[in-house]
C-alpha cells in the first residue's frame, strides 16, 4: 500500500511543500520501495524548513547507513551537532546503538 500512500502524500505536499509529517512520510514511503533518491530529497527538504527538527536529521542519517554511506551520515551528524547540540549527542548514542545491533 506504500505506492497509494505516495500518491497521497505527493497531491498532499503541493498544498503544504514544508510540512514535516508530509515530508516524513513521503520519504518513508519512498524509501521503502527503494526511490532512496527521493527519500533523501525529501529529507533535506525538510532540513532546510527545519532545521531544529531532530527527526529529519535521524531519518537521513539512517538512510545513508542502509546505503552504506557512512560518510555522508557522519555529515549529517555534524550538521546535528551545529543546529541542534544537545539532541545530536543522544542520536549518536541511538545510531551506535542500531549499528551494534546489525553486526
Amino acid at each position: 500500500r506504500f505506492p497509494e500512500a505516495l500518491v497521497f502524500l505527493r497531491r498532499a505536499s503541493v498544498f503544504a511543500p514544508a510540512d514535516p509529517d508530509v515530508l516524513l512520510a513521503q520519504a518513508a514511503c519512498d524509501a521503502r520501495l527503494g526511490h532512496s533518491d527521493f527519500a533523501e530529497k525529501s529529507l533535506r527538504r525538510g532540513l532546510e524548513a527545519h532545521p531544529r527538527d531532530s527527526r529529519f536529521y535521524k531519518e537521513l542519517t539512517a538512510l545513508f547507513l542502509m546505503q552504506e554511506r557512512p560518510d555522508a551520515a557522519e555529515q549529517v551528524l555534524k550538521m546535528a551537532d551545529r543546529e541542534i547540540p544537545n539532541q545530536a549527542q543522544a542520536m549518536r548514542r541511538e545510531l551506535e546503538r542500531r549499528l551494534k545491533s546489525q553486526r
